[in-house]
């Protein structure tokens, strides 16, 4: 197969490259909104009872979020019921406030300048936690206004902010790696137009994993990091295999082949050496794919496997075909002069000597290497908290805003009845006594559910009974007065008659 391909890109090179540039393009433009694709950094396992827990909400609930509000006590009260009704009013959005009344919403004002708001926000079908959060925070703050402050907060807000610091870090690393990189290839080629092919190649390779992943997104939720493996990794396949064509290519081309048999030669031995990798690393990954728990670990795979195929196309087709083009001008304009030796020097003194007493060089390498893995014994992994996020960051701060009143993370319960609705009364008063017994464990803050719904239910019921009453004292009153209306009017009709 790498032979095939490769005598199609050498005896068409211009075809390739062509189809290659308008490929890299069309993956481009589609790929210019990944970063709104990309899911909130979820740890959730096929499996596991918290995963089914979300299954079992997610088809009624939506991302749970706290808004807390700080500020003078006096504009709190008068701008916090202001908004809790904006927040009431706004399409699939459930609110819990301290002004929703009974004991839940008392413990929603830690403080007299604090308060804390919950939300259940519901997402349609093609909304992103990217296109929804925000627009949430300015809702919130322009119902607000200074000295109240907004702070936002959530599992989901928390893996949105992943999301943009690792994407925020992939910018930051690609502007840095790219100047660092040219000069490490000019530096190994010594000519513009050798180090290019591999830079080129190496751009267009992660250029095409954007679209490619974006694509992806449709039918399987990727998080962040699925760009930050096409990132890296693609930038280090592209080089790393083109340069290993363009490399033999020019040992080729010094041995006196004409360029098209060199071109074919470095495809068929160069080129079958990096297939080979490629292929290692996409069968390793698609284990990873097929075994490894948790979105993180499957958005790891999707991107390395995504940008191994497309490097290793950019190996076996698209290297060749630009070699083949550019010819013998592959070392025109050269920048440092190329000394010429027989690997005499102290790299190809160091290789003949490894090479001649292999064993004892590779139980040298291996020991090297298990002594370097020792530390990983102690490694202590957690799940992504606020706290790893870097310092001035949005959600840092809304954190631990949260944690001085006193609030941590939320954990979700859900419950599930075979037995009746669960807003049945004798189903409410076992969750009453559930979340009851919740409430008195040391690490818990606060515990809000349905038994908090059916209690002011239950009030609001109560209420409805006495204005019933009311109102039918005040339809007695009224007919009590139509009929003394009436007297009256008889009354007076009489008077006149005896005048």
């Amino acid at each position: 197969m790498t032979r095939l391909l490769a005598r199609f890109a050498v005896a068409r090179p211009r075809v390739v490259l062509a189809a290659a540039l308008l490929v890299v393009a069309v993956l481009a433009v589609v790929g210019q909104d990944v970063e709104q694709r990309m899911k909130p950094t979820q740890l959730y396992v096929s499996g596991t009872e918290t995963y089914r827990a979300h299954e079992l909400a997610s088809g009624h609930y939506g991302d749970a979020i706290a808004l807390q509000l700080t500020g003078p006590k006096a504009e709190i009260d008068r701008q916090g019921p202001r908004l809790a009704q904006a927040l009431t009013e706004r399409p699939r959005t459930r609110a819990l406030t301290p002004w929703s009344g009974g004991a839940a919403g008392a413990r929603l004002r830690p403080t007299a300048t604090d308060a804390v708001l919950l939300l259940d926000v519901r997402r349609t079908g093609e909304e992103t936690a990217s296109s929804v959060l925000p627009p949430l925070r300015r809702f919130a703050e322009q119902r607000t206004s200074p000295p109240v402050r907004v702070h936002m907060a959530g599992v989901t807000e928390v893996g949105r902010s992943y999301n943009d610091t690792i994407v925020h870090s992939i910018r930051q690393a690609e502007l840095l790696a790219a100047p660092i990189l040219l000069l490490v290839l000019l530096l190994v080629f010594r000519t513009p137009l050798a180090a290019a092919i591999p830079a080129l190649v190496a751009l267009g390779t992660v250029l095409s994993g954007y679209g490619v992943v974006r694509i992806l997104s449709e039918w399987v939720e990727l998080d962040a990091v699925t760009l930050n493996m096409a990132s890296m990794i693609g930038l280090a396949l592209g080089v790393d295999y083109s340069l290993l064509l363009v490399s033999r290519f020019r040992e080729a081309l010094a041995e006196g082949e004409p360029p098209a048999q060199a071109a074919m030669t470095s495809a068929t031995t160069a080129g079958r050496t990096a297939a080979f990798a490629g292929l290692v690393l996409i069968a390793l990954m698609t284990v990873v794919l097929l075994v490894a728990p948790g979105s993180a670990m499957l958005s790891s795979a999707v991107g390395s496997i995504v940008v191994a195929v497309i490097g290793v196309l950019g190996a076996v087709l698209v290297t060749p075909a630009a070699v083949r083009l550019v010819g013998t001008r592959i070392d025109a304009w050269p920048i440092l002069r190329r000394r010429a030796g027989d690997g005499s020097g102290r790299l190809g003194g160091l290789v003949r000597r490894v090479t001649a007493r292999p064993w004892p060089a590779l139980l040298i390498a291996g020991a090297l290497c298990l002594v370097a893995a020792l530390p990983a014994v102690a490694l202590k992994t957690i799940p992504p908290d606020p706290r790893q996020l870097p310092k001035g960051t949005q959600a840092l701060e809304d954190f631990q805003a949260l944690r001085r009143v006193g609030f941590g993370p939320e954990v979700e319960v859900v419950l599930r009845s075979d037995d009746g609705p669960l807003t049945d009364p004798a189903n409410l008063q076992a969750i009453d006594g559930l979340q009851r017994r919740l409430a008195r464990l040391r690490a818990v803050r606060f515990v809000a559910g349905p038994a908090d719904v059916g209690r002011q239910t239950g009030q609001v019921r109560r209420i409805g009974g006495q204005l019933q009453r009311v109102r039918r004292q005040v339809d007695d009153g009224r007919r009590q007065l139509a009929r003394l209306d009436s007297g009256l009017g008889r009354a007076g009709r009489g008077l006149a008659q005896l005048r």
